[in-house]
């Protein structure tokens, strides 16, 4: 028994065999786990005496190959999505504008163009990242257009028309009638919006006489937005009725009443703004054309009242 203890401590078989594991591991040749343990390609080891040389074979290869071209794959399409994204940004990037007027071309328009470009990049000067046009406000950059050019109606559309430029297209307000006040003339639109420069020089426009000594508002327009939206309205659809007005008159000592003249007509036809433009309109086509048939020879025709014609 104390020969035994003497003896040096023997190593059993786990350990040696754990040990020789370890110095494979340390030497790159150990087998792993799901690892395929069969022969490989010669070509895949570079010396037969080299001891840390991987033995592949197809199967690894093959799936090492298919791992490398997904990867492949993957960078493809990440540039791919990076240039296009660059790409759309940069056609859709205003870096310089011209502008487009809705209208035929004239002296007057061609003067007002390096105005209105002018004034489009001290808008985006101030919200630069409305260069880009997905990201454009249009109403916003019309409201900005009109403070200093009213006869802007709005901004029609903004196309790409270059590398990094945009063409703006503008809608211009179109005058029906006219009011001269202090010698300065002011265009009316349909809508009774006001303006001094006409771009369309070969347009009907009806005179508005002013007869009632009405102020011009501070900002530019004439009497009150309901006043001149009441006009620019019943001017613009009397050809819907068959009438032709020649004459809007807005009589002394009376606020809400305008006076109208008709083409080839003695009489006047007095309208109250209170009431909507088309159906007085409609009664007045009615009653010229009872009129007409009787002869005429009246004075005036009072369409203010509801479902009533006067005249005399």
């Amino acid at each position: 028994m104390n020969q035994k203890k003497n003896q040096p401590h023997q190593k059993n078989r786990r350990q040696i065999a754990a040990q020789r594991y370890q110095k494979l591991q340390r030497e790159g040749r150990a087998f792993r786990k799901n690892s395929v343990i069969s022969g490989s390609q010669s070509s895949g080891v570079t010396s037969a005496a080299e001891e840390t040389g991987q033995l592949k074979s197809s199967r690894v290869m093959l799936r090492e190959y298919r791992e490398h071209r997904q990867k492949l794959y993957s960078g493809v399409v990440i540039v791919s999505v990076a240039l296009l994204a660059v790409l759309f940004l940069l056609f859709q990037f205003s870096g310089s504008v011209s502008t487009r007027l809705l209208v035929a071309d004239s002296a007057e328009s061609q003067q007002l163009k390096p105005q209105l470009v002018q004034r489009i990049e001290e808008y985006f000067t101030a919200k630069p990242y409305q260069r880009f046009r997905f990201l454009l406000n249009e109403r916003a950059l019309t409201a900005f257009l009109q403070e200093k050019y009213p006869e802007i109606e709005k901004l029609q559309a903004a196309d790409f028309a270059g590398f990094a430029h945009s063409q703006i297209s503008l809608k211009v307000r179109e005058p029906v009638a006219s009011w001269t006040i202090d010698n300065v003339r002011y265009m009316v639109d349909k809508n009774g919006a006001t303006f001094t420069r006409n771009l369309y020089p070969h347009t009907t426009i009806v005179p508005v006489i002013d007869q009632s000594g009405l102020p011009v508002s501070g900002d530019g327009r004439v009497a009150t937005d309901h006043f001149m939206q009441y006009i620019g309205r019943l001017v613009s659809l009397d050809d819907k009725f068959g009438l032709d007005i020649t004459d809007v008159i807005v009589p002394e000592g009376v606020a809400h009443e305008v006076d109208v003249r008709l083409r080839d007509k003695k009489y006047i036809a007095k309208f109250l703004i209170d009431r909507s433009p088309a159906e007085q309109l409609q009664d007045l086509a009615k009653a010229v054309q009872f009129i007409e048939k009787k002869g005429g020879g009246v004075k005036y025709i009072d369409v203010r009242t509801p479902e009533r014609v006067f005249y005399q």
